[in-house]
């Protein structure tokens, strides 16, 4: 997908570095305007304009005047629709707090090849779902949430088996989740996809430790390792293809990642807001989950008739989270979905003594 070219403000007192920046953004980013603020101090009144409407403001965060915490603060407010980037020569030595900074993404200076490229890929990915105005103000609104870092970025673009994993806590994770889907599917293959899906988990969840700890974590992985290996199976003895049981494995298993980012936000705004799901996907996205995967999940959330065995399937196993971790038949509405197809997934559900269960 070929993303809309983005306006660009970047606002640095730096003449030297502002013009270093601009050149760089230009060639490395799809853009379609580069405007630079050498002064800080005109950010409020320029961004407060209509004709101001940029997709991404870029501020350093060392200004004499005016911080790049403060500038960020003002494009918040006045353009929430607008990505924000810090740019800092602070950030490696962890003497910013990203908590408190409004930026949703921030860049070391001096700023690298690599994390201009890494920056179009993030913005690339997000492209790929649509927003209304709306959906995308509260985005504008929601803390900072973290990205991954080009090391963490690149080691999940190369995972594509056990033998690609030098992280012994994550190898452990990995084989953990192997052992749960051959408890289930003991003949069948734990694929390159399923392996990077519960790798990008796990960095996703140390990132988030400091707010969800390790071992709710722990308890809530445990439930959807197990809960996508089931549903995995299922999907095979009804027949489904090899590649259909995968889709069907990762649309439940990104259920724990959406809990991850409901758990960091819960937490971390009081801002009320529906379809949170969608708003989601954006974070799932940047991270790198598969779109058709996340399309998928978004399909089955927001219809109730399946007449694939994979989409009931999958409709029935992602209604299970941390507080439901049971799904009463009775009370499961299918619209349109044939009964013969619903019996036969509900009688390979008794026969496996799987998570649902009547009243």
């Amino acid at each position: 997908m070929i993303r809309k070219a983005s306006r660009v403000l970047i606002i640095d007192d730096d003449k030297l570095m502002l013009r270093a920046l601009s050149k760089a953004i230009s060639r490395s980013l799809t853009v379609s305007d580069v405007v630079t603020l050498n002064d800080p101090l005109l950010a409020e009144s320029y961004l407060s304009t209509e004709q101001a409407d940029y997709d991404l403001i870029i501020s350093d965060f060392q200004m004499p005047q005016l911080s790049g915490k403060e500038v960020l603060t003002i494009a918040k407010h006045c353009k929430p629709k607008a990505m924000r980037i810090i740019v800092s020569g602070d950030i490696a030595e962890n003497l910013i707090s990203k908590d408190e900074v409004p930026a949703n993404y921030f860049m070391q200076k001096p700023f690298s090849k690599q994390d201009l490229k890494l920056l179009e890929e993030f913005l690339q990915r997000a492209a790929q779902l649509s927003y209304s105005d709306e959906q995308q103000i509260i985005l504008g609104m929601l803390p900072y949430f973290p990205f991954p870092s080009y090391e963490v970025n690149e080691t999940l673009n190369q995972i594509s088996s056990l033998n690609n994993i030098h992280d012994n806590q994550l190898l452990k994770l990995i084989e953990k989740a192997v052992n749960v889907f051959k408890t289930e599917s003991a003949k069948l293959d734990f694929t390159p996809n399923m392996v990077r899906f519960v790798a990008t988990a796990y960095f996703i969840s140390i990132d988030l430790m400091h707010i969800i700890g390790v071992g709710q974590q722990y308890e809530v992985i445990n439930d959807y390792l197990t809960w996508s290996s089931q549903a995995y199976s299922i999907a095979s003895d009804t027949g489904s293809s090899n590649e259909i049981c995968e889709l069907v494995y990762l649309t439940v298993f990104t259920g724990y990642i959406e809990f991850l980012i409901q758990q960091y936000f819960s937490m971390k705004s009081n801002i009320d807001y529906e379809n949170k799901a969608q708003l989601y996907s954006k974070f799932l996205l940047i991270w790198g989950i598969d779109s058709h995967v996340v399309e998928n999940r978004l399909k089955l959330i927001q219809t109730s008739s399946h007449e694939k065995y994979e989409d009931l399937i999958s409709n029935l196993f992602i209604k299970l989270n941390p507080h439901q971790t049971a799904i009463n038949i009775s009370q499961v509405n299918e619209k349109g979905t044939s009964n013969g197809k619903m019996v036969t997934v509900i009688e390979h559900l008794r026969n496996k003594k799987l998570v649902l269960e009547e009243v």
